[in-house]
């Protein structure tokens, strides 16, 4: 488990290096504070681990992908069914992050398997989360997923009822909507 996490060590964190990379208009969310928007807590999930390779599933504009990217030693890889709303600024102005369109699970099974980080933002709707989580489950997963909107509806709060794994609720320290951690192994 990672060490206590508090709203003051995540304010700290400083990713107004990647605001270039978001719509003026957004910045009061991808910048904001713990517990409002996800983005801090994602990049201190990417300092705990070096020289890895980090995964986001459910991409959409690319802002957890780029906070995961925080820890320089790091590589991402995120992946969306549909990359249209990823700007082409993101795509090619981090070297250390590249995306694949498709479902995850699908294209690269045992490559998500070998990672030490999974962040999940993907559908809310429950049935798809289930889905991965079953497919984690039963890949004997060994990592941490990072689930986001967890409390976004009756569906994902059912969803994270559900998960019997050791968990935590992150939500006063993520994003508004919910953030859950699963721990399917201690890998800190």
């Amino acid at each position: 488990m990672p060490n206590v996490i508090t709203t003051e060590t995540l304010a700290a964190i400083d990713i107004s290096r990647f605001a270039r990379f978001v719509p003026e208009q957004y910045h009061f969310f991808f910048l904001g504070r713990p517990g409002f928007a996800p983005y801090r807590l994602l990049a201190y999930f990417s300092t705990l681990f070096n020289n890895t390779t980090l995964v986001e599933i459910g991409v959409h504009n690319g802002w957890g992908s780029l906070a995961l990217s925080y820890n320089p030693t790091n590589h991402i890889v995120g992946y969306d069914i549909d990359l249209s709303t990823l700007s082409c600024t993101l795509r090619d102005g981090n070297p250390r992050l590249s995306f694949r369109e498709g479902i995850a699970h699908k294209m690269d099974p045992e490559f998500l398997l070998s990672v030490p980080l999974i962040h999940f933002d993907a559908q809310h709707d429950g049935i798809y989360e289930q889905i991965f989580f079953d497919f984690l489950v039963a890949g004997k997963y060994r990592g941490l997923l990072l689930l986001d909107d967890i409390h976004q509806n009756d569906p994902m709060n059912k969803f994270w009822t559900g998960i019997k794994l050791p968990k935590q609720d992150l939500t006063a320290l993520g994003h508004e909507t919910g953030t859950g951690l699963v721990y399917f192994v201690n890998v800190l």
